[in-house]
């Protein structure tokens, strides 16, 4: 069973293939990806992984902007194209679980077809009529259409990093108890300012905050419960005073402390090795950077067009994965609060399509992110735009 170690370490492995280059290690990286995609199901912290890093790094291995893609580049795209039919067939039979129809999806925006989901749904409407269990797929799948792609992957991904900045956040306070202990009374304020800032995360999250996000998602319950459960823990110690205690005491109550961290620790396989959110972070970043290199390609070819490059609807198509990939991580960013990072971001996206409709699709971004001053800037520009 590929644990979450194992995970981490052929993605990463994957990443440095990748940057290699060459036909070697392009195709060694296209196995090792098909891998974690077909095996990562149960590796449920890499589930945001799994479906928006994995399949957008075989989406550009395969090349899929090129209408005359090489041998290895064809390979990956028969691949992705195989796992696909075999998903939407499962679903015609009525034997399609919910994980098989949100990676049919993941799979049709990672292959630059995002409209054969609703293809698929038209598909089932017939069949459902006379099996229960296909009408059941049809309406998870009208769900999972319903939730536009790119806000349900940024918000995914923006969950994910929170959940795991919040771990990180408790490994820390957990090491600065347990060092705590051996001088407790001048160490015992430092960890009080710690634990209130640990407790101020956790309280933007607990279950009676986050209904506001989308129901049923994975993420959002595990990191509602981890931040309600520590937030829990934290209280009690907030609400003492440390100063001015026996240093006896003082022990007794980090000792509990810690203790307390250790049990949540346990319970919620907090580890801090496998801790990811400056990973997550990490790969917003280069996903921002290749969308900056692709801009900048598609920008020369349509100022200085050359003889071979992609016809106009090639282009197009190109394009539009472009603008989503850019969206995605410029919306991610904004809800993970790196706002200079989504403004640098944004200029990008900008200086491809400098239009209103483009200028209206940042600031539904920043209204998802929950940036409301950002938002109000993008839509006046929008109508300005519009006014000519």
């Amino acid at each position: 069973m590929l644990t979450e170690i194992r995970f981490k370490e052929l993605y990463e492995q994957a990443e440095r293939l990748r940057a290699l280059g060459g036909t070697a290690g392009s195709a060694a990286a296209g196995e090792l990806l098909l891998f974690l995609f077909d095996n990562g199901r149960s590796v449920g912290g890499y589930g945001v992984v799994r479906l928006s890093f994995v399949l957008r790094d075989l989406g550009a291995l395969a090349d899929l902007s090129n209408p005359h893609p090489g041998p290895d580049a064809q390979r990956i795209r028969r691949s992705l194209e195989k796992r696909r039919d075999e998903r939407e067939h499962l679903a015609t039979l009525g034997r399609a679980g919910f994980t098989d129809l949100q990676e049919l999806v993941a799979l049709h925006r990672a292959l630059g077809e995002p409209g054969r989901s609703h293809d698929v749904y038209q598909q089932l409407e017939t069949l459902s009529r006379v099996s229960d269990d296909i009408a059941a797929e049809r309406k998870i799948l009208e769900g999972l259409m319903t939730e536009t792609a790119l806000a349900g992957d940024a918000e995914r991904i923006a969950l994910q990093y929170e959940l795991e900045r919040l771990k990180r956040r408790l490994v820390e306070l957990e090491t600065k108890v347990l060092e705590a202990l051996a001088e407790p009374a001048a160490a015992a304020l430092e960890v009080l300012r710690l634990a209130a800032e640990v407790k101020a995360q956790c309280d933007r999250f607990r279950r009676a905050d986050a209904h506001n996000l989308p129901r049923g998602e994975r993420e959002k319950r595990d990191l509602a419960e981890l931040a309600e459960a520590s937030s829990s823990a934290l209280q009690p110690h907030l609400e003492r005073a440390y100063v001015g205690t026996a240093e006896d005491e003082t022990t007794i109550r980090l000792a509990q402390m810690a203790r307390q961290l250790t049990e949540l620790s346990k319970k919620y396989g907090i580890r801090a090795d496998l801790v990811r959110d400056r990973e997550i972070r990490d790969q917003l970043l280069r996903q921002a950077r290749e969308t900056a290199a692709q801009i900048a390609e598609a920008r020369i070819c349509e100022d200085l067009p050359r003889e071979g490059d992609p016809p106009p609807e090639a282009r197009d198509e190109h394009g539009a994965r472009i603008l989503h990939d850019g969206l995605l991580a410029y919306e991610a960013l904004l809800r993970i609060d790196e706002a200079t990072l989504a403004e640098r971001v944004a200029a990008w996206i900008l200086a491809f399509r400098q239009t209103a409709q483009i200028y209206t699709r940042l600031a539904e971004a920043a209204g998802r992110a929950r940036k409301p001053a950002v938002e109000r800037r993008l839509r006046e520009q929008a109508q300005r735009l519009s006014r000519g």
